[in-house]
């Protein structure tokens, strides 16, 4: 018997629920304060355009109720929670992008090469956390 059933939890809907709060509020958030959100603010600020930030928001938002309608309701369509899934990977490759990699190194001393080095491992903890939760909608 593993150790999360020994003592009554499940990690893998505990994390499940996890994503499910990070996107549903990333999306609340893209509404609320725009480009200045926490964690997506990077992929907001690059595009730019007010419409396609609130359509980003909206797909974010959207896609983290996909995940979150089918462990209450039974019998919903597998491909909503499949394609919620994917625009979350794909969601958060983006950011990742955006926020780590398209601002550039020129200029970096060593103090800020440790905190993009840290950034990028919490970028990349919640990227595997999502893979996890979202990974067999690329099965």
């Amino acid at each position: 018997m593993s150790k999360s059933s020994s003592n009554g939890l499940n990690t893998a809907i505990i994390l499940k629920v996890l994503v499910i709060i990070l996107f549903i509020g990333m999306g609340i958030c893209g509404y609320v304060a725009g480009d200045d959100v926490a964690f997506a603010g990077s992929i907001y600020q690059e595009i730019g355009e007010e419409w396609l930030t609130y359509t980003l928001t909206t797909i974010v938002l959207i896609s983290g109720l996909g995940l979150m309608v089918p462990m209450f309701v039974k019998g919903m369509p597998g491909i909503i929670e499949k394609i919620s899934m994917i625009l979350i990977l794909i969601f958060w490759l983006a950011v990742m992008i955006f926020r780590e990699f398209v601002p550039g190194f020129s200029g970096m001393d060593f103090e800020g090469f440790l905190n993009w080095l840290m950034n990028l491992s919490v970028d990349m903890i919640i990227f595997f956390a999502i893979i996890q939760v979202c990974g067999k909608a690329l099965k």
